[in-house]
């Protein structure tokens, strides 16, 4: 067995320079814009409808008028709903809060100190609330990880009326 003789190619480089001080812009004549990552919105980690008991049964509709109010609806509905206060200090204040495993993603993107994850929460939760102090445990608990009911699942209410 031989080896095919290597065809003739010609040079990239000759190719390049005869579009010099072009691009490859083929539909605008402009300059090809940068591409920069758009930052993830950590609201989506609370608001992602997995399908199981760790979310909220409702389905978000996202309106691109009013995203960021629905967005920060949803996030309040969620910890409304999952993030809990196991354990109070004698003034209220938070000792222990437990949320779902699902949150976990918050520790990678935000910091593994628990005090930074409790205070993005805390944007979210009833105003009512006593903020978590810096001794505040943070625990993800293994929730209930089985499938809703298709029947459960239906488009999101807000709890805002005007969205």
């Amino acid at each position: 067995g031989q080896c095919l003789p290597m065809p003739k190619v010609p040079n990239p480089a000759a190719w390049l320079r005869s579009f010099s001080g072009h691009h490859a812009c083929l539909y605008l004549g402009n300059e090809p814009e940068t591409f920069v990552l758009p930052k993830q919105d950590l609201r989506c980690i609370l608001v992602l409808n997995r399908g199981n008991h760790n979310c909220l049964a409702g389905i978000h509709v996202f309106h691109e008028n009013r995203l960021n109010s629905e967005l920060n609806n949803a996030a309040s509905m969620f910890a409304a709903e999952f993030v809990r206060v196991q354990q109070s200090d004698r003034d209220g204040r938070p000792i222990r809060v437990s949320v779902p495993e699902s949150c976990k993603p918050l520790v990678k993107e935000l910091s593994p100190d628990a005090n930074v994850v409790l205070k993005f929460l805390w944007e979210f939760m009833p105003s009512e609330m006593t903020p978590p102090i810096p001794a505040t445990r943070l625990k993800f608990a293994k929730g209930n990880e089985e499938p809703r009911d298709r029947a459960e699942l239906r488009k999101l209410r807000y709890s805002d009326p005007n969205l």
